[in-house]
């Protein structure tokens, strides 16, 4: 492509740039798009003003940053030596802020360096402006020549393009407009501006158009309306053309939806990791406490004397901080932070072990109806969070139909592919399992189905939610490499899919585990170091209930020294893996100087990523997270000690 006969004249461009590999590139850039020119290249601020001193130029391009220089320094002495010589930053790293201000200032334009496409019509749009301010008698021929020029690059310009009319009736449009919107040409050139544009007021828009025309150009965003109906954001620049027949406006847009897009899941992801610190932050001294108040509960619950109405008291204790645990362990999972316990499960079995759950929490005025895919659905997963994410779902479409209605759970199979993936911005290709929710209550505004997953967003009134369960649904699913499609209109209900990778026969034999059997006790002697009293001493109380002998240690210095004058007599050490004057992974490490084969067990309650910040564990190890069921516990000390 090769500017016309009138572009085809000779240019002087001075381009102030510090890389001389950047230097050449857009040289021969300019050159393949058929500018005839000579380009002198300064590299720093010495040389800059000695070309501007010496040369006559009709454009300066300048790098942003430069060493001890900078765009608006010499934009500043381009101002000073050669008033009127358009000035076009090239840079490749700076921000909107940056380039605005800098626009402000007089700056005629600015190309990013991963957009050099762009520069030679910014070089054209340039030297047009300073024609028409040295040939204002010759307006109407210099409007027609425009619009030609303009045409030409038409339909090859990556953005959209548009000329319009002084009454935004659509005079001539590009093919990139008509992929951007869904409108064919012809449909295009019968419609107006406001047939595309979602407006935001008219006086804005009168607004907007009185500003064009008395400067003659604008940039702004703008949001259009596709042919399907579905809204998509846009860049708009816009240059005002006078002439004796009525104005033109000649219209570039962009489609930065997906520049949106990410700028929402970056939004997100800093909220997650918000979250997910302040989760993180509570969750080791929350998880002491809850090891504390389980574990006196359950040896409470074994006592063979209680009263029927005590005994219900101690359970109503223990499910109280067994719902405490699973909502750390939610927020935890939420931030991706949670230590998950997958293997290898049938989705249809899930659902229908929680299906009786679920009908009382809906309640009896909203009818449960559950529907099985004949196939079986093998996915690796952590039954207990899954269990999370149905049941946050289905209280979600209990809220939606105060009068009651119906919810409908499916399982299924559906492969994705790479257009699904395009389409809608997230997931991997390949074979998955669903569970479906569909409800038929009163559905979600736009607004609503954007920010239905970020942290404490919701709906109802205060008091009445806490805004994480949607963000907590998101988070498991995203940690078992699954997804959430959400659809959703107003009066119409709503739809949840959650995908999750389906696995094959090989995986789920690799990852096959033998039954656990009821945990039994011992008489072994056992070392429990562990820094928080209230802990140790619930935990000696399991240990010596079970029969075992038990010593215990309140750091790591304290627990090799025992160890040290103990060797023969500890079987097996219980030990917290972060804790004072030496961490657990310290003392281990000289457990096993003192003795080669010494049994550990590793207890914890800071996040995955905490506990994997301070090291690897040996593979002969065995980490326990809290809060931890007595029963557990036991068994995993039997099984450690039987090895």
């Amino acid at each position: 492509m090769s500017p016309d006969n009138e572009e085809n004249r000779f240019l002087r461009i001075l381009h102030l740039e510090d890389s001389s590999m950047d230097a050449e590139i857009i040289r021969e850039h300019l050159i393949d798009y058929g500018f005839n020119m000579q380009m002198d290249w300064a590299s720093n601020e010495p040389e800059f003003t000695a070309f501007l001193q010496g040369g006559n130029y009709d454009i300066i391009l300048a790098d942003y940053h430069l060493p001890c220089f900078d765009a608006p320094a010499a934009l500043r002495l381009v101002q000073k030596s050669l008033a009127g010589v358009p000035f076009i930053c090239i840079s490749g790293a700076v921000g909107e802020e940056k380039a605005v201000d800098l626009l402000k200032q007089g700056a005629t334009d600015y190309v990013s360096k991963s957009g050099l496409y762009k520069l030679p019509i910014a070089i054209k749009r340039a030297i047009d402006e300073v024609r028409e301010r040295n040939e204002r008698f010759l307006a109407e021929q210099a409007l027609r020549e425009s619009e030609e020029r303009y045409r030409t690059i038409l339909q090859t310009a990556m953005d959209g393009f548009w000329i319009v009319d002084g009454e935004g009736w659509l005079l001539d449009v590009n093919k990139t407009y008509c992929r951007m919107s869904g409108y064919t040409v012809q449909e295009l050139l019968t419609m107006r501006i406001s047939d595309l544009e979602v407006l935001e007021g008219v006086g804005d828009t009168a607004s907007r158009i009185r500003k064009i025309i008395s400067s003659g150009e604008d940039r702004f965003e703008s949001r259009h309306r596709r042919k399907d109906g579905s809204v998509f954001d846009v860049e708009v620049s816009v240059q005002y053309r006078q002439s004796d027949n009525g104005g033109r406006f000649v219209v570039f847009l962009q489609d930065i939806s997906q520049h949106r897009k990410l700028e929402e899941q970056l939004r997100q992801s800093q909220k997650m990791e918000a979250i997910g610190q302040l989760a993180g932050g509570v969750a080791h001294d929350f998880n002491n406490i809850l090891t504390v108040i389980m574990g006196y509960s359950n040896i409470l619950s074994m006592k063979a004397n209680f009263k029927d109405s005590e005994r219900e008291a101690v359970e109503h204790i223990i499910a109280a901080a067994e719902k405490a645990a699973q909502l750390t362990s939610g927020l935890l999972a939420f931030s991706r932070k949670q230590l998950l316990h997958p293997k290898p499960v049938n989705l249809n079995d899930i659902v229908q072990q929680v299906q009786k759950f679920l009908v009382r929490i809906i309640g009896e005025d909203i009818r449960l109806k559950a529907v099985y895919n004949e196939a079986v659905l093998n996915v690796v997963a952590d039954v207990g969070q899954i269990e999370q994410v149905l049941i946050n779902l289905s209280a979600n479409a209990r809220d939606a139909m105060p009068e009651g209605g119906e919810l409908i759970i499916e399982t299924g199979l559906q492969r994705i592919d790479e257009q699904f993936v395009n389409h809608h911005g997230y997931g991997k290709p390949g074979d998955y399992a669903i569970i479906s929710l569909s409800d038929n209550g009163c559905g979600m505004n736009e607004e609503t189905r954007s920010r239905i997953f970020e942290p404490f967003f919701t709906t109802k009134d205060v008091g009445k939610g806490t805004g994480l369960g949607m963000a907590i649904v998101h988070g498991i699913v995203s940690q078992h490499n699954g997804f959430v499609y959400l659809y959703s209109e107003l009066g119409k209900g709503t739809v949840f899919k959650i995908f999750l990778p389906l696995i094959d026969k090989q995986r789920i034999l690799e990852m096959e585990q033998t039954v656990e059997e009821p945990p039994k006790g011992g008489s072994e002697t056992i070392m429990v170091v562990e820094d928080d009293s209230a802990v140790r001493k619930v935990v000696e109380l399991i240990l010596v209930n079970a029969g075992y002998k038990v010593v215990s240690a309140e750091d790591g210095c304290e627990a090799v020294e025992i160890f040290k004058n103990s060797v023969g007599m500890i079987k097996l050490v219980l030990m917290d893996l972060i804790m004072p004057c030496k961490s657990g992974i310290q003392a281990y490490k000289e457990i096993k100087e003192i003795r080669e084969d010494a049994k550990v067990i590793f207890t914890s309650g800071y996040t995955a990523d905490f506990i994997k910040s301070r090291g690897d564990l040996d593979k002969d190890t065995k980490l326990i997270m809290k809060p931890v069921k007595p029963q557990e516990l036991l068994h995993n000390i039997r099984e450690m000690l039987d090895k």
